[in-house]
């Protein structure tokens, strides 16, 4: 099927009814229910051990992956098994994550998006992002240490789980790999309702799963709710940055940034890392700053690390534009505005990776559909409902296609005096 040509208006649908509902993020951990489908497919397959073992825990939907490299298929159930467990217990009683600023400079410079390797001892080794061995006290900008409640809570984690103490052994199951925190920085004592960061994540992250589980139920699939829900649990976020004009809940948003990974819904051990930014500034006597992309670098099995979980290769100021999704570049003066948006072969790849390549499922989810969901799960309008251009420019350049409902954000504050002059 080949996406038809760029769309005209619509009346935007109220797709209220089939809106479903996506569990709770500290929940995430709890085994979901596989469908008979699922299941008769598992019993029969020849999948490796660790293969079965991320059917049952995750319940992936078909197609599955074609080989049987058990140990690739350990690293995967490390890696997300690990991002869980950060998920559910990195933030103290507090509300808040116990983390450490460090920093690693790699060939003279600051090394981005780097974990720490633990050496045989178990002790921190080596950086992720240069190499450099013996940097004991480096690793991201931040790291977590852990407390020893939740050290205790990880090696029993290990010890009840035999995929785990397979790829972690005794060395490394006396505490977690190092990881950073989910906030870089937070404000959300004076800026979010909550008063705590632990409220403000959770917040932005069950948004965020709510709206993916939003932007695939709308699909024609037929398992349509089944998969929005598989996906929307496949989430997670690996870092987040946000700070406002003022320290108010209603005060402008001035810098937003996250980095999420999104797990294939299907067992064709493919993820997806995003990239999101969005840095608007209001300047007395010189232009507004107005800088904003969305990036997205795809994942494949044997990419998973269980010993730097929340490491990315996505860095935005190093990648290619070409390999942007969008970009927009200018200030509020229509004239001055340059964007760019994703072509429909990198949307179609995407889909491919995300949905795997069975045409039943993939070829009956438009191109507007990925390139929504790859917004949303990039946390794109999470934040005070920052970032409307990118669903307006992607209004105007993708369609639906017959049969899709529109789950379409507000434009909100992108919006020049001119109109909306990012579209």
């Amino acid at each position: 099927m080949t996406d038809p040509s760029p769309p005209k208006k619509r009346t935007k649908t109220k797709t209220a009814d089939k809106k479903a509902k996506v569990a709770s993020p500290n929940a995430v951990e709890a085994t979901p229910s596989v469908s008979g489908d699922v299941a008769a497919v598992a019993a029969t397959a020849s999948f490796c051990p660790a293969l079965r073992k991320c059917v049952d825990k995750w319940g992936l939907l078909p197609p599955f992956a074609q080989t049987d490299n058990n140990d690739e298929w350990l690293q995967y159930y490390a890696e997300r098994s690990a991002l869980e467990f950060r998920h559910s217990h990195y933030f103290g009683p507090n509300g808040k994550e116990p983390k450490k600023f460090q920093k690693c400079y790699g060939y003279g410079q600051e090394c981005r998006n780097a974990d720490i390797v633990r050496g045989e001892d178990g002790e921190p080794d080596r950086c992720s992002g240069c190499n450099k061995v013996s940097v004991k006290n480096s690793k991201l900008k931040y790291i977590v240490e852990t407390t020893d409640d939740v050290n205790k809570a990880w090696s029993k984690l290990v010890s009840d789980d035999e995929c785990l103490r397979a790829v972690y052994g005794d060395k490394f199951s006396a505490r977690p790999p190092l990881m950073g925190p989910h906030c870089t920085e937070s404000y959300a004592t004076d800026c979010h309702p909550s008063g705590t960061a632990k409220g403000e994540y959770d917040d932005f992250i069950d948004r965020i799963r709510e709206r993916i589980v939003e932007t695939v139920n709308t699909t024609t699939v037929d398992n349509a709710e089944e998969l929005a829900n598989r996906t929307a649990s496949g989430l997670y976020v690996i870092s987040y940055y946000a700070n406002f004009e003022e320290c108010d809940a209603t005060a402008d948003v001035r810098t937003v940034e996250f980095g999420t990974r999104l797990y294939s819904p299907t067992g064709n051990g493919c993820s997806v890392d995003l990239h999101w930014y969005r840095h608007y500034r209001q300047r007395m006597t010189i232009a507004p700053e107005k800088y904003s992309n969305l990036y997205a670098i795809d994942r494949y099995l044997g990419s998973c690390n269980a010993m730097t979980p929340s490491h990315t290769d996505l860095d935005w100021r190093r990648e290619d534009e070409d390999r942007a999704l969008a970009i927009l570049d200018g200030d509020t003066n229509e004239d001055r505005v340059s964007k760019t948006f994703a072509t429909l072969p990198q949307l179609k790849e995407m889909r491919g990776i995300i949905f795997g390549n069975d045409g039943a499922v993939s070829e009956k989810i438009s191109t507007r559909k990925v390139f929504g969901l790859l917004a949303r799960a990039a946390g794109a309008h999470v934040v005070r409902n920052e970032g409307g251009w990118v669903y307006a420019g992607m209004r105007k350049r993708y369609e639906l296609y017959p049969g899709e409902e529109s789950d379409g954000e507000e434009d909100g504050n992108e919006d020049g005096p001119g109109g909306c002059v990012v579209c």
